[in-house]
């Protein structure tokens, strides 16, 4: 395969995972949707990449967007009137300061105060910085199918904001059924807390 094969078989590579990240996030949504959630935001992801052209070397392997995020909701609105609890998907691709992780699938639980126009105050980063990000992590766990990590979501604007989470590696996922598990386990996981 010569240069410009290399290069054309690049390019379709990234669009073939922003493809099927794109479906992998549909089908949560139809998860949850049959477990009563709908999404914020409707149709929206949540992304963010480094799109200064200025950057340092090291940021430059963030140009493309690291992770994708989706959050969810009740569909018929918070159960308690004082707090309000939010179920979120990540797929995390890469992490600029971690290059040997594996590319995750994580999920998690963010509780906060419930206070007016809280949807729009959701950081598209919260389920990613509590697993990954030094200054958010909690207490971390691996048992070789699940990373778990348990913190408090410094916001100064909002009051008592955390987030669990619980990640599998992306590349585990191979089926419709897997990513049901998966979601299945994060739902239950926090039942009671819904």
């Amino acid at each position: 395969m010569n240069e410009e094969q290399n290069m054309m078989q690049s390019i379709q590579n990234v669009r073939e995972l922003a493809y099927q990240s794109k479906q992998l996030l549909k089908e949560t949504d139809r998860i949850m949707e049959k477990n009563g959630y709908e999404p914020l935001r409707g149709t929206r992801v949540y992304a963010k990449w480094n799109d200064n052209l200025n950057e340092r070397y090291q940021e430059n392997r963030s140009f493309l967007p690291p992770f994708m995020a989706r959050y969810y909701i009740l569909s018929d609105g918070p159960a308690d009137k004082n707090r309000v609890t939010i179920f979120g998907i990540t797929v995390q691709l890469y992490h600029a300061s971690l290059p040997d992780l594996p590319p995750l699938f994580i999920g998690g639980r963010i509780e906060m105060d419930h206070v007016p126009g809280y949807d729009r105050e959701i950081e598209s980063h919260w389920l990613k910085a509590a697993l990954l990000d030094r200054e958010h992590r909690g207490d971390f766990t691996y048992d070789e199918t699940f990373y778990k990590s348990s913190r408090v979501v410094e916001k100064e604007d909002l009051h008592n904001v955390t987030a669990e989470v619980m990640a599998t590696s992306l590349l585990s996922i191979q089926s419709v059924e897997e990513i049901e598990r998966f979601m299945t386990l994060m739902l239950t996981s926090w039942q009671s807390t819904k």
